[in-house]
C-alpha cells in the first residue's frame, strides 16, 4: 500500500484544485485510474487580511464530485486548534487569548484521492492541501466624533464624523449616545442607520447648556470620544403683568426647543394655580392677587415628546424690582432728602449682641436704581434697634441705645451728639431721641418709662410709663402719652389736650405747614388737632380703615395708613389729604410693631430689598 501526499493551494475564499501529475505504484487488486482532484471550498464570511475584532464563527463549505472530504484541520499561528470532519460547518477563531497585531490562520484540507485503490480504501492514499490566511486582531474601541451640534427647527442635531466601522456596529461594535442637560443625564443607543446618515436628531433633550459624547463599545473595550456642547437661545420668557390688586396677565414666548416639547405645565403657588401653556406662546389673565414685598414661587415643568423626560423649573417673580440687601441684617429705617435727592437707610450689624460695639451704617442708594453708592460707618452701639429720621433742615437724626446724634445730611459728618449719660442710666431698651432743646429717653419695649429732658438744663422734664406708642414732633415741642398730648414749652410740660374716652393715641404725626397734628387712637377714630387753637376735630378719612399705624407725608401732602388684619397679609393706603382719594396695595406680612414699609419720591420701599415705582 502507498500514501500519496500532495500539497495544493488554497485560493481566499475559493478552493480549486487544478490538474496535477501524481506518480502511483502499481496496485495488484484494482485497475488504478489517476486523475487530477476537482475540489470547492468556500469561507463565505471571512477574507485574507482580515481585521477581527470579536470572537468569529467561520463559516465554511467543501464541495466536490469526485474527491470526498476526509477532515479539516484548523491552525492558528502553527498551533493546532480544532479539527473538522463535516463539510458544511463552521470554525470557532477565539482570539480571547490572542494578542492585538497580526496572526495567521492555517487550514488544512484532507481528501480523498478517489483512485479505488487498496491503499485509499485502508485510508493510507489521500491528497492534503493548505492554504495560510493572514489577519489582524484588534481589540481597541474606535471613537465615534461628533463634528458639530447645532440648533435646527427646534430639535438639536448632532454630526459625526464618517466611521470607518460602520458595519461591525449592531454586530461586534454598540455605539452610545450620552447627554448632560443641565446635570441630568441620558445615554441613547445609536443606530446603523444614525451612524450611516452622519448625524442623530435628538428630539427630546430639554435643557439650556446641552453636552454630547458618544461611547463605543466592542467585545473588549469601550472609548468615549471628546465632549460637544450646544447652549440654547434663552428666547423663552414668561412675564407677569400686574393689571390690579386681582388681576395679573401672564405672556410666554415659544421655547427655542418646541419640537422636544409635547406640552408645558405651569403651577403657581398662590391659591395653587395650575394650567397647562401653548408650546407656541400666548397670554392668559390670572384671577390672582400678588403682594408686594415678598417673591412668590410658581414652576414650569416642560414634558419632552417622548414623555419619559422632563425638565422642570422653579423660579419665582416678585412685584417691582429688587435692589441688594444684606444677607444676615435688616435695614432698620428708610429716608429720603427731597432737595439733594439723596436715599439712605439705617443698618446696624448685630454681630456682637446687647453690649456689644455693634457697627452703625448708614447705607447711600441711588433714588432711582436703588444701587448702593455708599456705605458709611457711623457709630457703635449696644444694641440692634435704632431710628434714622429727616430733620428740617435736611440733616439726619439717628437715634440709638445709648446716644443721639445728628449727621450732615450730605456729608454724614457728626453735628452734634448727646449721650444718655448725661441724662440718664441705660437700659436694655432704651432708645436717646433728640429734637431740638428736647431729649427723650424712650423705650422699644410696651408699658415702659418715658423720661423727658431739657437739653440746656439736663433737666428732667417728665417720667411717665408709655402703653404702647409714644410720639414726638420734629421741633420736639409736641409729645404724645398714652391718651394725653403734652407741650414743652422752655422747662414746663403742659397737658393740652386728652381723649375723650381715654382711649390711647397710637398714631401721632406732624403737618408743620398747617400748624396741625394728625393722631388716631385706639378706638379707631382719627382727628386734626391744630396747635394754636388748641381744637381737636375728628375726622373721616380713615372709617373703615381699622389702621395699625400711618404716616404724613408732608412734602407730598399725603397720608400712609397701614391696616392689618393680624391673620392675613398688611395693605397699605394712600391717601390724598385734598382730594382723599384712596389707592391702596397688598404687603406682604409686614412687622407687627416696627414700619419695614416707606414710600418717598413716588416709589414704595420694602426693607426685604423690593422697590416699586410710580404705582400711586
Amino acid at each position: 500500500m502507498r500514501k500519496i501526499y500532495s500539497r495544493l493551494l488554497l485560493l481566499a475564499s475559493i478552493l480549486l484544485f487544478s490538474t496535477c501529475d501524481y506518480n502511483f505504484s502499481e496496485d495488484y487488486f484494482n485497475e488504478i485510474e489517476i486523475t487530477d482532484p476537482s475540489i470547492s471550498f468556500v469561507l463565505p464570511n471571512f477574507s485574507k487580511d482580515e481585521t477581527i475584532t470579536k470572537p468569529k464563527y467561520i463559516e465554511y463549505n467543501y464541495s466536490s464530485d469526485k474527491n470526498p472530504l476526509y477532515y479539516i484541520n484548523f491552525y492558528i499561528d502553527a498551533e493546532f486548534v480544532s479539527q473538522n470532519q463535516n463539510e458544511k460547518d463552521t470554525f470557532f477563531l477565539d482570539i480571547e487569548n490572542l494578542s492585538e497585531g497580526n496572526h495567521t490562520l492555517k487550514i488544512e484540507l484532507t481528501i480523498k484521492s478517489n483512485t479505488g485503490s487498496l491503499a485509499e480504501l485502508s485510508g493510507g492514499e489521500y491528497y492534503v492541501a493548505e492554504q495560510d490566511f493572514d489577519f489582524t486582531v484588534n481589540k481597541d474601541a474606535e471613537p465615534l466624533i461628533i463634528n458639530s451640534v447645532e440648533l435646527i427647527n427646534g430639535s438639536i442635531k448632532v454630526n459625526f464624523d464618517s466611521y470607518e466601522l460602520v458595519n461591525e456596529i449592531e454586530s461586534s461594535i454598540s455605539p452610545y449616545l450620552n447627554i448632560e442637560a443641565d446635570g441630568a443625564y441620558n445615554s441613547i443607543i445609536l443606530s446603523k442607520k444614525d451612524i450611516k446618515n452622519g448625524y442623530y436628531l435628538d428630539t427630546n433633550t430639554i435643557g439650556t447648556y446641552i453636552e454630547y459624547k458618544t461611547l463605543i463599545e466592542n467585545y473588549y473595550n469601550n472609548v468615549y470620544g471628546e465632549v460637544n456642547s450646544i447652549t440654547i437661545p434663552d428666547t423663552f420668557n414668561l412675564q407677569f403683568d400686574f393689571i390690579t390688586e386681582y388681576s395679573t396677565k401672564i405672556t410666554w414666548s415659544k421655547h427655542a426647543l418646541y419640537n422636544n416639547i409635547s406640552s408645558i405645565d405651569f403651577y403657581l403657588g398662590i391659591n395653587n394655580l395650575y394650567f397647562p401653556l401653548d408650546i407656541n406662546g400666548g397670554e392668559k389673565l390670572l384671577s390672582t392677587s400678588f403682594v408686594f414685598g415678598v417673591e412668590e414661587s410658581y414652576s414650569l415643568n416642560f414634558n419632552s415628546q417622548n414623555g419619559y423626560s422632563s425638565k422642570t423649573l422653579y423660579l419665582k417673580t416678585h412685584r417691582g424690582e429688587k435692589f441688594e440687601t444684606p444677607e444676615s441684617y435688616s435695614y432698620r429705617k428708610f429716608v429720603y432728602l427731597p432737595q439733594s435727592n439723596k436715599t439712605y437707610a439705617l443698618l446696624i450689624e448685630n454681630n456682637q449682641g446687647y453690649l456689644g460695639n455693634n457697627p452703625v451704617k448708614i447705607i447711600e442708594f441711588n433714588s432711582d436704581t436703588f444701587e448702593v453708592i455708599n456705605s458709611t460707618t457711623i457709630t457703635t452701639t449696644t444694641n440692634y434697634f435704632g431710628d434714622l429720621t429727616v430733620d428740617k433742615s435736611q440733616n439726619l437724626i439717628l437715634d440709638l441705645n445709648s446716644k443721639s446724634m445728628v449727621l450732615d445730611g450730605n456729608s454724614l459728618s457728626k453735628i452734634s451728639e448727646h449721650n444718655i449719660n448725661n441724662y440718664s442710666t441705660r437700659e436694655y431698651g432704651s432708645l436717646v431721641r433728640f429734637r431740638e432743646n428736647t431729649i427723650i429717653i424712650d423705650n422699644i419695649n410696651n408699658y415702659n418709662t418715658v423720661k423727658i429732658y431739657d437739653v440746656s438744663s439736663k433737666k428732667l422734664l417728665l417720667s411717665k410709663k408709655k402703653d404702647e406708642y409714644f410720639g414726638i414732633t420734629l421741633n420736639g415741642q409736641f409729645f404724645s402719652l398714652l391718651d394725653k398730648i403734652y407741650k414743652i414749652e422752655g422747662e414746663i410740660v403742659t397737658e393740652i389736650y386728652e381723649t375723650s374716652d381715654n382711649s390711647s393715641i397710637i398714631g401721632f404725626q406732624e403737618n408743620s405747614l398747617k400748624n396741625t397734628i394728625y393722631f388716631n387712637t385706639n378706638n379707631n377714630e382719627f382727628y386734626e388737632y391744630k396747635t394754636q387753637s388748641n381744637t381737636a376735630t375728628k375726622q373721616s378719612i380713615f372709617d373703615n380703615l381699622n389702621p395699625r399705624y400711618f404716616n404724613y407725608l408732608e412734602d407730598q401732602n399725603k397720608f400712609l395708613v397701614f391696616t392689618k388684619d393680624y391673620s392675613i397679609n398688611t395693605e397699605l393706603h394712600i391717601i390724598d389729604e385734598a382730594t382723599q382719594e384712596i389707592k391702596s396695595i397688598n404687603l406682604y406680612n409686614s412687622t407687627a410693631n416696627i414700619q419695614d414699609y416707606f414710600y418717598f419720591n413716588n416709589t414704595l420701599i420694602s426693607t426685604r430689598g423690593f422697590y416699586l415705582k410710580n404705582y400711586f
